[in-house]
């Protein structure tokens, strides 16, 4: 099964400061249908939705799910950070992309750094 999040990542606010205590909710991609995400490859230990984050802004286990999936990032207070759509699935496209300095992100975009990390466009 593809996995959607690893359980080392970590997530980081608009202000690049650690997400701690935030959480990640899964839904059907293209959709409002809550998805049913797993914390192991064979889909048999269900995660909470939404998935909560630690003080670490890191996911208290790794995702895995059928399909794709559309993914939306809020922090502690249930403020909206980012949401991206699909994620997952059997296209890699649709996953957060590695960061490449030749390109110009738009503002909030996600991507991930090339230590795992994600970090957050902060401007256009």
């Amino acid at each position: 099964m593809p996995r959607l999040i690893d359980a080392f990542e970590q997530f980081f606010d608009n202000a690049g400061d650690v997400l701690n205590d935030g959480s990640i909710e899964f839904f059907k991609s293209n959709t409002s249908s809550p998805l049913t995400t797993y914390a192991d490859s064979l889909l048999t230990i269900p995660n909470t939705n939404p998935l909560l984050l630690n003080a670490s802004g890191r996911p208290v286990n790794a995702v895995f799910a059928e399909g794709s999936a559309k993914a939306i990032l809020y922090n502690s207070a249930n403020v909206l950070i980012k949401e991206v759509d699909p994620i997952g699935g059997e296209n890699v496209s649709g996953e957060f992309e590695l960061f490449d300095p030749l390109i110009v992100y738009s503002l909030d975009e996600i991507v991930r750094g090339s230590n795992g990390k994600f970090y957050i466009s902060l401007s256009n």
